[in-house]
Formats: structure tokens, C-alpha cells, sequence
């Protein structure tokens, strides 16, 4: 229980973080590649 929950708030933050980079980078890079970064 306790693991989805991060899970969700991880998925959240990774999606706002991706829509955040995406527009001030004008899509210099897909958020494929920008997860692959992360990794």
C-alpha cells in the first residue's frame, strides 16, 4: 500500500518535472530520452 502511494507521487513529480523540461527546452529532447537520463 504504502509503496504505491510513492509510486504515485514519483509518477507525479517525474510527469510535472517532464512537462517543466519539455517547455523550457522546446522539446530539445523527448521525455523518452529525458527518463532515460534519470536512470
Amino acid at each position: 500500500m504504502e509503496s504505491s502511494a510513492i509510486q504515485a507521487d514519483v509518477d507525479y513529480i517525474v510527469t510535472r518535472d517532464i512537462d517543466d523540461f519539455v517547455d523550457s527546452r522546446v522539446k530539445a529532447v523527448t521525455p523518452e530520452q529525458y527518463l532515460a537520463l534519470l536512470e
